[in-house]
């Protein structure tokens, strides 16, 4: 049986969410199926990006919530 993954289930695998079976399914079409394993690399790739991003706040919006909370 020829299983193929679908975008959703290889997200689920960078983050750890598949199943061992699964697992070993989707490493033998990502040894076998160049269009498969260059998607997964894509999004691999992307997800890498992400982490590097680093979300805070402006230092105007602390300020405005650090006088709020004086003023409580």
């Amino acid at each position: 049986m020829v299983e193929t993954f679908t975008q959703n289930e290889l997200i689920m695998a960078i983050y750890h969410e598949l199943s061992s079976d699964e697992m070993v399914g989707l490493e033998t079409q990502l040894n076998n199926n160049f269009e498969i394993e260059d998607n997964f690399d894509h999004l691999n790739s992307m997800k890498a990006e992400l982490d590097k991003l680093k979300v805070s706040p402006r230092q105007e919006v602390i300020d405005r919530l650090l006088e709020f909370s004086k003023s409580i």
